[in-house]
């Protein structure tokens, strides 16, 4: 962390740290894998296998998800949103037929990401908070910046685009604990194909207690205070 990181952290640490943040819609991506057993097992000849292994155990399905979470919003979520796209088979093989559907991985480039907030993450923010000022704060990677962003919150005038600091993992909710909650179910369930991780990782998302989104979007306060007491460090 350089010096001009911490000095920003410290300003936003201190012009924040009384906020009650709610009017604020968190976001945040996590790439989630499928379970890679790399162990052997024997069984007998009429016996089920005690697990299924992912079509490729060097290289297992994994799906990025775009979360946004909210103390405005009733249950505390706004979405969870996968970045993959429906394709179809273009042919025949052994393990599908043609004209069958399918999941692909998208790269999140800056185009894909506009797109995906101005007709999914901002209509939601819209029906979960209704009208009114919003600050969306997001970290600020390439694929977050560049005029396909710019023009997707300029066309929702009362959104604020809120990049957080840079190396500053620990003022996003999603990463202080809302992320590990959905990895954690993920690591129990154990799902070996995409559709299976989409489907596991969309059930934990429901399950999450209000009260532990709330918790935690509230513990940015604590956090600011640590950062100014740190001058702008996050080794807490």
């Amino acid at each position: 962390m350089t010096k001009k990181h911490m000095e920003n952290r410290l300003k936003f640490a201190k012009k924040h740290m009384k906020c009650s943040w709610k009017r604020w819609v968190f976001l945040d991506e996590k790439w989630f894998e499928c379970f890679r057993n790399k162990g052997y097992y024997w069984k007998t000849k009429d016996e089920d296998p005690v697990f299924e292994h992912t079509a490729s155990k060097r290289f297992p399905p994994k799906v990025m998800f775009l979360a946004a979470v909210s103390k405005g919003a009733h249950d505390g979520k706004i979405g969870l949103y996968p970045c993959v796209e429906q394709c179809t088979y273009q042919r025949n093989s052994k393990h599908h037929k043609k004209g069958e559907q399918y999941l692909k991985d998208v790269e999140v480039t800056s185009k894909f990401y506009a797109k995906l907030i101005s007709e999914k993450v901002f209509p939601d923010i819209v029906k979960k908070l209704g009208d009114g000022k919003v600050i969306v704060q997001h970290d600020n990677p390439k694929p977050h910046k560049g005029e396909e962003v710019d023009c997707a919150f300029r066309k929702y005038s009362n959104f604020v685009n809120q990049y957080q600091p840079a190396q500053s993992p620990d003022l996003n909710p999603l990463d202080q604990g809302i992320f590990k909650m959905l990895a954690d179910a993920v690591e129990k369930k154990q799902p070996t194909t995409r559709d299976s991780l989409i489907d596991c990782v969309n059930k934990a998302w429901k399950e999450i207690p209000t009260s532990k989104i709330v918790s935690t979007i509230n513990n940015n306060n604590i956090v600011c205070k640590k950062i100014i007491e740190m001058k702008g460090g996050n080794k807490f």
